[in-house]
């Protein structure tokens, strides 16, 4: 199993906390910074990989210690998620990829779930609306908020702006794919020439072009993303009462 942290990113819609390091070094509690969560939701003896871009000097160390293999997106100035994900491909063994954003945070179990599961599974979060409702007025909702849709276990749209009633589920920022199906994506990568695209929107047009199909988990498992200063305060707040019982103490004892 590869796990692939995606941390390249400049974060430019929370400036004024990345002038220094990208969002996986940000500190969430006195002690613990986003990678602290991310790095104890994966289990042992897995192959961990972080693509690096901004700051990466800064960073790099970091994620080292944690024994991570480093890429560095060389230019993560000019791409977005998608090529950054696509860096790791030298590095990978032949077995399922677990990518992962590095600006959320999620219980462990989530991903001891997903290893379970076989084929290509994004894990989707059923309990969303209470996150966002804690994050941003009503109103601004559906605005942040992408669309998705299911259909008898898969995915048939994912992305885009909500039109009319607030999906079902939310993207969580995590995605496992078999290998072949991974080797599949990056070819349409290559032939598409957009390294601007999104991620989001990549995976719904591999899934409407047929690249490959791509199954789903729903879960109401504790999750959030930090995009704004403010997700980053509601965060402090909520986290202590929302992870379970030690959880956070026992992410300290790793470090």
């Amino acid at each position: 199993m590869n796990f692939v942290v995606l941390a390249s990113g400049k974060g430019k819609r929370i400036k004024s906390l990345t002038k220094n390091y990208p969002k996986a070094i940000i500190k969430v509690t006195k002690k613990l910074r986003i990678l602290d969560f991310v790095n104890f939701a994966i289990p042992v003896n897995f192959k961990k990989i972080a693509v690096l871009g901004y700051k990466f000097q800064n960073t790099i160390n970091f994620f080292l210690k944690k024994n991570f293999i480093i890429i560095k997106n060389k230019n993560y100035n000019s791409t977005n998620m998608v090529e950054t994900m696509f860096c790791s491909i030298e590095k990978l063994n032949k077995t399922d990829v677990i990518v992962i954003y590095s600006d959320i945070i999620f219980e462990k179990k989530l991903i001891q779930k997903l290893i379970r599961k076989r084929g290509n599974i994004i894990p989707l979060n059923s309990n969303w609306i209470q996150n966002w409702k804690k994050r941003m007025k009503n109103k601004e909702i559906l605005k942040d908020a992408e669309n998705i849709t299911t259909k008898n276990g898969k995915i048939i749209n994912l992305g885009g702006k909500i039109i009319g009633k607030k999906p079902k589920y939310q993207f969580m920022g995590i995605a496992k794919f078999k290998y072949s199906d991974f080797i599949k994506l990056r070819k349409f990568y290559k032939k598409l020439n957009n390294q601007k695209i999104d991620f989001t929107t990549f995976i719904n047009l591999s899934i409407k072009k047929k690249i490959i199909n791509i199954g789903f988990i729903s879960t109401k498992t504790f999750w959030t993303e930090i995009d704004s200063v403010n997700d980053l305060k509601v965060c402090k707040r909520i986290i202590n009462y929302e992870l379970p019982s030690n959880y956070i103490k026992n992410i300290e004892r790793q470090l």
